[in-house]
């Protein structure tokens, strides 16, 4: 819609239900009016109109006439128009025969069931309705990764920061499993860690080592070479340190 054509368009009478483009037919669904400030719709049912205003002081939803000009409604004017597609055989909606006593009526009106809460009477609370479940469903909290204090082993990521060896310096390769020893130093917020190739073991204490040697005998990830060396290298250690 062009700037200005809204205020031509004063009550639904003077609002177009259905378009015909390029032997396409369209059928209006709603009416979305402002005031500057403010935005409430109009919805075409069956050739009546039903308004929903949020702030309204009275019924939100309540039947207009036809005539009923916008600004009567507050100061409002057209700002959009709705219109969705017709396929195949389907009918458009069919203008129905005014009546103008029936219209400027609460939605509650229209209620032709014993039951005051069905049909469109429900409309009004649904959103309430709706806004109680969800807020009685309990909703699943997204787990932070937590990773394990002192001595485990780790992937490279194929992105992100690449780390080094805080026993050589040299870059792990990506992809590369090696040792990682986390620690919280007393009187700081956050875990440290720092990272090791497998055989650059000489930084651990020795109940890291041995810790070490029972996690990589036990992956399914690292190579068996590397396990077999790892664990000969650190015995030998062991052994020479004693219990």
């Amino acid at each position: 819609m062009h700037p200005g054509e809204g205020s031509k368009l004063k009550s639904m009478s003077k609002v177009e239900l259905q378009l015909k483009i390029n032997n396409v037919r369209f059928v209006l669904v709603q009416v979305i009016l402002t005031n500057g400030g403010h935005f409430c719709g109009i919805t075409s049912i069956g050739g009546t109109y039903l308004l929903y205003d949020g702030m309204f002081s009275g019924n939100k939803l309540r039947w207009i006439s036809p005539t009923t000009k916008f600004e009567s409604l507050g100061d409002y004017h057209v700002n959009s128009l709705w219109y969705r597609r017709c396929f195949g055989n389907e009918d458009a909606l069919e203008q129905t025969e005014d009546h103008e006593q029936d219209y400027e009526r609460p939605c509650k009106k229209q209620n032709t069931n014993s039951n005051p809460n069905s049909n469109i009477t429900n409309i009004e609370n649904s959103y309430d309705v709706f806004k109680s479940k969800a807020s009685s469903t309990p909703t699943k909290q997204k787990k932070t990764k937590r990773y394990t204090m002192g001595v485990s082993i780790q992937q490279v990521k194929a992105r992100g920061p690449q780390p080094s060896c805080q026993y050589c310096h040299d870059l792990i390769k990506r992809g590369e499993w090696h040792t990682v020893k986390r620690s919280k130093p007393e009187g700081k917020k956050w875990d440290t860690s720092v990272h090791y190739h497998f055989m650059h073991f000489r930084y651990l204490s020795f109940e890291e080592q041995r810790q070490l040697v029972t996690i990589v005998s036990r992956s399914d990830f690292v190579d068996d070479n590397i396990k077999q060396q790892l664990s000969h290298d650190i015995k030998n250690i062991l052994s020479r340190s004693g219990p």
